[in-house]
Parts: structure tokens; sequence; C-alpha cells
């Protein structure tokens, strides 16, 4: 039994001198592994197209074990991310992390448009030189952040950031918590945090939480990037916008997707060159947040897919 559908490559290996297997997301069946073979020939048609990151149109042979390739057509190649250091390292930490949550079933349709969009932003800002190094680099930051707030929250992992996790008391308004635990994926309070360690237990659960990343991770709370979900339509989060009846029939969730990452995007990047243009300003020190933050949202995610389901191999070859 043959069938169509369209993926991104998110590794590939050695089967022997000829063949190659491809893991593929795709948009209608998950996670698929497939033979393509030949693909290490390098008078083969497929050697260039079934590289890791191409997006393709795959016609797929169904087989016992793993599937066959018949036919490739690439969509979108993102294999042009390899010449900046940066957008490589955060495309391939993303699509790692994507294919260790993913599965053979059509419930990873969401992760399969989140990646997509994330890898068009990405190219995109790698293409920009209008903007100074320091500003793309604190956008490609930003969007990995948009990224792994909208992979947790449809995972159903996003965090509290009102309660302390420990004592259950309420953040009082415009109070900075100083600690997240990473175990139950809340903040922590200072006092909870210090009878906590005052019980002698290890310092790894609890970790700090700075300002910024606080500050940051609550403006993606309260945006609706947080209702990015299986359950997302339109019409549930059109009203955050001013979008008309007519337009919001125009547009899909994925369209819609890309409307909200990127207003979240620029409006975070205005806000940067705004503050950029003081020259009291330091934006490296910003990014350094950002790449932070990143990890804290990788280690809340690794944590929360431990308690649940007791195993998760971990990144460490790729993390920043």
């Amino acid at each position: 039994m043959q069938y169509r559908s369209k993926g991104i490559i998110l590794k590939n290996f050695k089967l022997n001198e000829s063949d190659r297997i491809i893991k593929i997301l795709t948009e209608e069946r998950g996670l698929v592994s497939a033979v393509a073979k030949g693909a290490r020939k390098s008078t083969s048609s497929l050697a260039a197209k079934t590289q890791t990151l191409n997006e393709c149109d795959f016609l797929l042979a169904k087989g016992k074990s793993l599937d066959i390739v018949s036919e490739v057509s690439i969509v979108q190649k993102f294999t042009d991310l390899n010449t900046d250091l940066l957008s490589m390292y955060l495309a391939f930490f993303c699509s790692e992390l994507t294919e260790k949550i993913s599965l053979d079933d059509s419930c990873s349709v969401n992760y399969f448009y989140l990646l997509e969009i994330y890898l068009e932003f990405l190219k995109k800002l790698s293409r920009q030189s209008s903007l100074a190094e320091d500003i793309t680099e604190n956008q490609k930051l930003l969007l990995t952040v948009e990224f792994l707030w909208c992979l947790i929250c449809e995972l159903g992992y996003k965090p509290d950031l009102e309660n302390c996790s420990r004592t259950n008391a309420r953040r009082k308004p415009n109070q900075i918590p100083q600690y997240f635990d990473l175990a139950n994926g809340s903040i922590c309070s200072k006092a909870a945090f210090d009878d906590y360690m005052d019980s002698m237990n290890s310092a790894e659960q609890i970790i700090p939480l700075s300002k910024f990343n606080f500050k940051l991770l609550e403006s993606l709370d309260k945006s609706p990037l947080s209702n990015l979900n299986s359950d997302f339509y339109v019409a549930d989060i059109m009203n955050s916008y001013s979008v008309t009846q007519n337009e919001s029939q125009e547009l899909d969730d994925l369209k819609y997707r890309k409307i909200l990452i990127e207003d979240f995007l620029l409006s975070y990047l205005k806000l940067s060159v705004e503050e950029y243009s003081n020259s009291d300003y330091d934006l490296s020190l910003q990014n350094q947040e950002l790449a932070s933050t990143i990890k804290l949202l990788y280690k809340h995610l690794e944590f929360q897919i431990q308690e649940e389901c007791k195993s998760w191999k971990a990144l460490a070859e790729i993390m920043l």
C-alpha cells in the first residue's frame, strides 16, 4: 500500500553501503521511519533530497517495520541554515527535541506545524542582513523560546507562574519569584526554597529564576501563544487581535499560528531595538538571558516527561 504525505526529515542513518534510513515528521501520520534505497550513492537523486531538515512531499510504500521511499520532491530546503552556526545549532536542537516527543500517529500533527513555522522563521532571520548581529541573534533565541513554550503548552506542561509549588501561596501582584521548581513545574518562593534546602534536599530540583526569565515567561503566558494546543481554533482567540469575522474565515489554524508567533517576535524586536539605541544597554547580556530561558524551558520539559513517562534521552550533545 502506498500513501503520500508532506514531512520534515529529522534524522538520517546509514543502513548499508548504498541505503539510508530517514526519520520523517509527517503532517498526517506523525513520526515515520523509512528506507531511502540508493540514497547514499552520489549519483542517486535521493542523495540531496533526503538530507536532514529538508521538507518534502513523499510517496511512501508501507512496509513491515520500515516504510520505503518511492518518490521525493523538495518543498523547502532548510539545510542552508548550516551556513550559520547559531541557526544550525538551534535548528538541530529543536528538530531533535521534536523527534523525541513525537509519536507514529496523527496526534503529532501540531508538532509538525510548529517545527515547520519555526524553521521558516529561523531561515528568514538567517537571511536578514539589515539588522545588527546581536539583534539577529536576539530574535533567533527568542524564536526558540517561543517554539519551546508552544511545544510545552501543546504537551500540557505549561508552567504555573502564579502559585508557589511548596506552599500553594498565590504570588502577589508585581512580585517577582526568585526560584522555579522543575519537578512541580511551578514558581517557588524564597522562604519555601530555604525550607526545602533546610531539609537536606538536592538543589537540582529547584533552580534560580531571574527577573528577565520570569518577565519573558509571564509575557508568553498572557499571550495567545499559550492557546496553541491540540484544541486550538481560530475563532477561540480571534478576539485577542483586531481580526474581523470575514478575515478570520480566510485564515486556517496554521496561518493563524504563524501570525501569532510573528506578532510576538516583532513586538519584542521593536522593544529590543528601542533599548538597543540606548548606549548603556547591553544586548549581548539579554541574549545570555534568552539562552538561559531556553535551558530553563528545556529542563522543565525534561522533568515533566521523566515524571510522566519515567524515561528521557538527554540531548546534551546539542544543548546550548
